[in-house]
């Protein structure tokens, strides 16, 4: 069963914890790891290869990033084999997106576009060395 991030985007954490996807996502009934910063609080779980972010204030869900497994696999068909021109024959034209660049103090940074999917924002990040998909996000 694949798990639909989306649906969860914009809900509380404190219902997420009655959601079984989302307890499964993050580790069980006590999230894998908890981090802060000024504007937010993160749960991250390195074994299911996921992190969501939470705005500190209203406690609702901002976004959920995932990474690929060991087998190169992300969501909804995507892997890391897939290039941009790969991902809009997937997902359709992206609405908003960048090439690969070179920003200073970063050095180069790999390509970004975005999709609509399901309703929500699906940012997707691309390796700067192979020019294939790193990372998926999915935002509101």
């Amino acid at each position: 069963m694949e798990i639909k991030y989306s649906e969860m985007l914009g809900k509380k954490y404190e219902e997420l914890l009655k959601n079984s996807a989302f307890l499964s996502a993050i580790g069980g009934n006590v999230p894998e790891q908890v981090t802060k910063d000024s504007k937010n609080f993160h749960i991250l779980s390195p074994s299911k290869n996921i992190s969501f972010t939470f705005d500190n204030d209203s406690k609702t869900l901002k976004f959920a990033s995932l990474s690929p497994d060991s087998n190169g696999l992300l969501t909804h068909g995507l892997t890391t084999l897939v290039n941009q021109e790969q991902a809009a024959e997937l997902l359709g034209q992206p609405i908003d997106g960048k090439p690969a660049q070179k920003i200073p103090l970063l050095g180069m940074v790999g390509a970004w576009s975005t999709h609509i999917f399901e309703g929500n924002k699906l940012m997707l990040m691309y390796s700067v060395d192979t020019g294939c998909l790193e990372k998926i996000r999915f935002t509101l």
